[in-house]
């Protein structure tokens, strides 16, 4: 039985082998006596520390206390530095629920994985291309500017690559004219823009915010407003809840509430363009993460707009966008795509939450 002060507030913080060996990963289920069904800890995988990009979960952060009382049970948080290996707990045992890319999840499930997508948080890649200061003034916002210049990235492959890759052959240009240099992680991106590695570079929101602020950048596209981006990128699924099988349906109440959390969540914040509005919203260890309410709301200038065109369902334009170029119709008609992409919970909350279903155009 954990305390009547909510655990919502304890981010554990644990390493892949941790997460899988000792008291991070799942738990076995509790006594609940006449209650509904729970293990006595739910530990949910995810990537940083209450990244801006996850808004619509931290924001339940009501309702998630209230799972906790409910089901006499603690969520518990295990963070990570990448997506592959929050996934890798929740397909390993060592975590119930993670907060992962959709992609990512699909690639897994294709292959069998025992997972399914309950809910996404937003539609785009959830990042910015950034040009340096020194250019902004004979280069502006015009990228064709840039053409035949070096562009940073995190990894081949990755989803900032494939975004700018989409967003400079869509201005026209070749990318087998210009010069891509992978910097290996998001902390390498403005080190590499402020000493002039490269010309411009593609950054999460936190990353691209901190450049711009610090003088060192400036804003050329932003990749998470759709009107702009979607003759590029198309309809892209960002990041959700991904629940492994056995915990959905061992567990299908709290799966649902868990999923209820995130929609309420997503209501609260989805249209709201007052950052400050937005951070009061959050839990206090949100807003310790975020100190500073200038930066917060250059973040959220940027993240916004990504949360507007999502109703947090899987929706055909959006996994047709997202799957094109890389799953074939035979992958996503197969049983475990099938398995995984499931709107079911979704549709549930918004009857039980009592709240209007926004359009998701």
């Amino acid at each position: 039985m954990v305390n009547q002060k909510s655990r919502f507030s304890r981010l554990a913080v644990c390493s892949v082998a941790l997460a899988m060996a000792v008291g991070c990963g799942a738990a076995a289920p509790a006594d609940t006596g006449d209650g509904p069904a729970a293990p006595d800890r739910v530990t949910v995988s995810v990537v940083g520390n209450y990244i801006t990009a996850y808004a619509p979960f931290w924001a339940g952060a009501p309702e998630l206390a209230a799972i906790e009382e409910r089901y006499a049970t603690e969520i518990a948080y295990s963070s990570f530095g990448r997506g592959g290996d929050a996934l890798t707990a929740v397909v390993g045992g060592g975590a119930d629920v993670c907060i992962c890319n959709f992609a990512q999840g699909l690639r897994g499930a294709v292959q069998d994985q025992p997972i399914s997508y309950v809910s996404n948080f937003f539609i785009g890649p959830g990042t910015a291309l950034i040009g340096a200061a020194a250019h902004e003034a004979d280069r502006g916002t015009d990228l064709r500017a840039y053409d035949g210049g070096t562009f940073g990235y995190t990894q081949e492959g990755g989803a900032s690559h494939l975004t700018l890759v989409a967003t400079v052959e869509d201005r026209g240009m070749n990318w087998a004219d210009q010069n891509g240099i992978a910097v290996g992680s998001i902390t390498a991106l403005v080190p590499a823009l402020q000493s002039g590695r490269v010309d411009a570079a593609v950054m999460d929101v936190a990353s691209a915010a901190t450049s711009i602020r610090d003088g060192h950048g400036y804003l050329i596209h932003n990749s998470n407003d759709l009107p702009s981006s979607e003759a590029a990128t198309g309809r892209i699924l960002g990041n959700g809840l991904v629940m492994g099988r056995e915990f959905r349906e061992t567990y299908p109440e709290l799966a649902q509430d868990l999923v209820d959390a995130t929609i309420a969540g997503l209501d609260r914040v989805r249209a709201e363009t007052d950052a400050s509005v937005v951070h009061g919203l959050m839990p206090p260890e949100f807003q310790e993460a975020h100190p500073d309410p200038e930066a917060f709301a250059a973040e959220w200038e940027l993240m916004q707009p990504a949360f507007l065109p999502t109703d947090g369902s899987t929706e055909p334009d959006a996994l047709r966008d997202t799957t094109r170029d890389e799953f074939s119709a035979e992958d996503i008609a197969g049983p475990g795509a099938q398995s995984y992409i499931d709107n079911s919970l979704v549709d549930a909350a918004y009857s039980r939450l009592g709240i209007p279903r926004p359009s998701s155009s």
